[in-house]
């Protein structure tokens, strides 16, 4: 309970900072996520509130002992969707007591009560991709964990997402130029990948051999299998995005160079708006198919509302710090570079932070907000440690200022971590952030195995994130982790790419 209206809560959960509104003589929290902490931590809940005019505080101390001996289910989440197609991706924590036979997906629409069971249930992959859905249809999923007859674990959290309308670009391995690269290459992830060009051209691709394409903005290029496609655009190394990206909302930043241009696609007739706050910076109106590019100059954080999934692409003045828009999740996962800018789609966004070496933070972000969160460890090339961000609404986080390079690379939400990756040019580096360890298995353009990575970390902190990095890696090698993993590479070549400019790597678990 609280008295004073519209007065902040402050809530401390160890090293975790919280606040909360009082609203009609009550506060409460989001749900703070503790999966990571291993069995018998005690958790202290720390509560105080300040009465402002009688400068009274009054507090509540409880002490929480968490003890799960079972495999938990955390972090299940409707990642992306295409037309008919939803991705769906969880966690499983305390996996050495026992582990699952096989997971158990359900779905409905969003209105129906009765839940379907997909036909896939059998499959021990903490992910899935549930098929034979509704286009443009609101759909709640969960998930359970199966021993046996008579062990079966409860049902997860509800996640809903929406799918995409109808669109011949949502085709399951399409990407699209939003961000205007010119010379590119395309890299297949196997053998006898047909490639379809914006033209109809159609050929053959062989695995980790790459095919140079000058392309033009907002191509499309779908292949039967997946591949990866960046190259150059101006100052920068653009990355080909995939449809999956698209959404409704995103949040991103800037910190230099206005005026700010955003180019955006629409997969149906929609209303685009950009804010800084209550602010609007920039608005368009599009029809089915149409690209747009809209420009503002003001430093700080934006937020893009649409009213249908569109896939947008930002730079600063003169194409530098270019970075597709990723969705906003709870939870972002990258390398700081020699800075990183959180940004939030909502005021009052409480946050914790953990780098690989257990040091921690926390703060509160509003929409205009931008906080700057420094490294630690070796400060460029993404040789820093990796750092995880969890907050209780969705956010969004970018890297920028490499000692090299007009560069950005966006961190990447937790739920679009993936297993198997390729680069499409040669490399200074290649490196690599998880929220679990692992081990990265690594195959050059001929399929010959080479001496794997390890994903590690510093610290001792049960929430502390992995990381793993290599140096100089030639084009078409790939990557195949046995964990979940987000990926970012540097191209050290101007041939088909822009050399010395950081860049996120597209995954899959195909």
């Amino acid at each position: 309970a609280c008295s004073e209206e519209g007065g902040l809560v402050e809530i401390s959960l160890g090293i975790a900072r919280y606040k909360s509104v009082c609203k009609s003589g009550a506060w409460s929290t989001d749900i703070i996520n503790i999966s990571a902490l291993s069995d018998g931590h005690n958790i202290e809940v720390y509560v105080e509130h300040t009465d402002t005019e009688e400068d009274n505080l009054t507090s509540a101390q409880t002490v929480i002992s968490k003890n799960t001996h079972s495999p938990v289910l955390t972090n299940f989440s409707a990642a992306t969707a295409l037309s008919t197609s939803a991705y769906l991706s969880w966690d499983v924590m305390n996996k050495d007591s026992k582990d699952p036979l096989k997971f158990i997906l359900q779905y409905r629409r969003v209105g129906t009560p009765s839940w379907i069971t997909f036909k896939n249930e059998a499959s021990p992959q903490e992910y899935a991709t549930v098929t034979g859905l509704t286009p443009a249809t609101p759909y709640e999923f969960r998930v359970r964990m199966f021993f046996s007859e008579d062990d079966l674990s409860p049902w997860s959290n509800i996640s809903e997402i929406t799918t995409q309308p109808v669109n011949n670009i949502f085709e399951e391995f399409a990407v699209i130029n939003v961000g205007g690269a010119k010379a590119s290459a395309i890299v297949a992830h196997y053998d006898n990948t047909e490639i379809t060009l914006p033209n109809e051209t159609r050929f053959i691709l062989k695995r980790g051999v790459p095919y140079a394409y000058s392309a033009a903005p907002f191509d499309v290029i779908k292949a039967s299998a997946p591949i990866y496609v960046a190259g150059q655009s101006g100052q920068g190394n653009a990355v080909w995005s995939p449809v999956e990206w698209a959404g409704r909302t995103f949040s991103f930043n800037a910190f230099r160079n206005n005026p700010q241009t955003l180019y955006v696609f629409a997969t149906e007739k929609v209303s685009i708006v950009v804010k800084s706050g209550s602010k609007t910076l920039a608005s368009a109106e599009l029809d089915k198919n149409e690209n747009a590019t809209l420009t503002w100059s003001e430093i700080g954080s934006y937020q893009v509302s649409a009213t249908a999934p569109i896939l947008a692409f930002h730079m600063s003045q003169g194409q530098k710090d270019p970075k597709p828009l990723l969705p906003n999740h709870k939870e972002v996962i990258g390398y700081p570079s020699r800075q990183m800018v959180l940004s939030s789609l909502e005021n009052n966004t409480n946050y914790h932070l953990t780098h690989s070496n257990s040091k921690s933070g926390h703060g509160t972000l509003s929409t205009k907000s931008n906080p700057v969160i420094k490294p630690e460890g070796v400060l460029t090339l993404y040789q820093s440690e990796s750092l995880l961000i969890s907050a209780d609404k969705k956010i969004a986080g970018h890297s920028y200022a490499d000692i090299n390079g007009w560069c950005s690379a966006p961190f990447m939400p937790t739920n679009l971590l993936k297993k198997n990756f390729i680069i499409n040019t040669s490399a200074d580096w290649v490196a690599f952030a998880s929220k679990t360890p692992g081990e990265i298995r690594i195959f050059n353009e001929k399929g010959e195995e080479q001496t794997p990575l390890k994903l590690t970390r510093s610290g001792a902190s049960d929430m502390a994130p992995f990381k793993a990095r290599r140096s100089t890696t030639p084009a078409g090698w790939s990557f195949r982790s046995s964990t979940p993993v987000a990926g970012w590479y540097q191209p050290n070549t101007n041939t088909n790419a822009r050399k010395e400019d950081e860049t996120v790597l597209v995954g899959t678990n195909y």
